[in-house]
């Protein structure tokens, strides 16, 4: 069996996150795995778009930032993937207490979709796309502890026929097109460790999912490292690793 496949990567997640049993079959897991995912693909899809995007302030004196998901995304997933943020309002600008307003937004899609479907047994086709799109809002409480806040809107389609149906819920499945928009409230604390370096703590909410969500990342100039927890996911703990940059 060939097993450079997306489910095969989900697998090695799942193993990371839980723990590998002595029994383990991979076949089993496999098709408890596709059960999991085909029965609501795109909440699933969604979790994966959270990892990559880029919900947490500008820093103070800067403008512009990018920044792309590194792990779980492209790595195993090959999700291309790009989000920027740009500072509207630094804070105090206007008027003293006026908080720091920033514009943020990103896209993604899976770059190798056609050679997945072609050397896997499971897959005859795949498409995997989203973006979002939302306001920041953050003031500071301290010289280095800030609090943030905003709203963002998340689209996720994803589209995929399979060689053999799978049964989902004793209902045999071979292909699904869906597509996943949610509106989310953000809030979170920042705080500075030492010179260009900051860990934040922040909770999303699915205002139409009604899904909480919650990360903790630690960063530099360049790289994030994280840890996204999905109470109601597939996959309830997922690292996250991210580069960025900013000007």
């Amino acid at each position: 069996m060939k097993k450079n496949s997306v489910f095969l990567a989900l697998l090695l997640t799942t193993l990371l996150a839980g723990g590998a049993r002595a029994d383990f079959n991979f076949d089993d897991k496999m098709q408890e795995l596709m059960t999991d995912v085909m029965s609501n693909p795109s909440a699933f899809l969604s979790e994966f778009q959270q990892d990559m995007e880029a919900t947490t302030p500008l820093a103070p004196g800067k403008t512009v930032a990018l920044q792309t998901g590194l792990f779980p995304t492209t790595i195993p997933f090959t999700f291309t993937n790009i989000s920027g943020k740009y500072m509207l309002h630094p804070e105090g600008n206007w008027s003293p207490g006026m908080p720091q307003i920033d514009l943020i937004g990103g896209y993604w899609g899976m770059a190798w979709s056609g050679l997945l479907a072609n050397q896997n047994r499971y897959i005859n086709d795949v498409s995997l796309s989203g973006y979002y799109a939302g306001l920041l809002a953050t003031s500071s409480i301290s010289p280095r502890l800030r609090v943030f806040g905003g709203l963002k809107r998340s689209r996720v389609h994803s589209s995929m026929t399979l060689q053999q149906p799978i049964t989902v819920y004793n209902v045999p499945v071979n292909n699904f097109d869906s597509t996943f928009m949610d509106d989310f409230v953000i809030a979170g604390v920042e705080q500075e460790i030492t010179l260009d370096k900051w860990w934040s703590m922040q909770v999303d909410y699915g205002t139409g999912s009604k899904n909480p969500a919650a990360k903790v990342s630690w960063y530099g100039k360049n790289f994030e490292v994280g840890l996204n927890i999905y109470p109601e996911g597939v996959i309830t703990f997922q690292p996250v690793w991210n580069f960025h940059v900013e000007f």
